[in-house]
């Protein structure tokens, strides 16, 4: 794998953990890592607050599966957050919530 990949994966996955912590955040600003557990388990998805808080201090990126349980949970308002720029399609969904 080329450097620059490397590069890019490691900065993806920068940018993805702290979008996905502020987010948290300002959604349960009150012990956000048991709030979130809290929200995924009575939804269905486990996520541990172990696990939330390793997002929120910047130690670990929330795993594929999570970030799908926590699309899943919080919506069109998580997505736009993760992407640079927010497609039409996504603005019109986001507009009407």
């Amino acid at each position: 794998m080329s450097k620059q990949i490397r590069q890019y994966q490691q900065s993806s996955k920068l940018v993805t953990s702290t979008a996905v912590a502020e987010f948290l955040t300002q959604a349960h600003p009150e012990d956000t890592a048991n709030s979130v557990e809290a929200c995924c388990q009575a939804n269905g998805f486990s996520v541990r607050a172990y696990s939330v808080n390793n997002w929120l201090s910047g130690k670990a990126s929330p795993s594929g599966e999570h970030l799908l349980a926590l699309i899943a949970i919080y919506g069109p308002a998580l997505i736009a957050r993760l992407l640079p720029n927010v497609p039409p399609w996504l603005e019109t969904i986001l507009n009407s919530v």
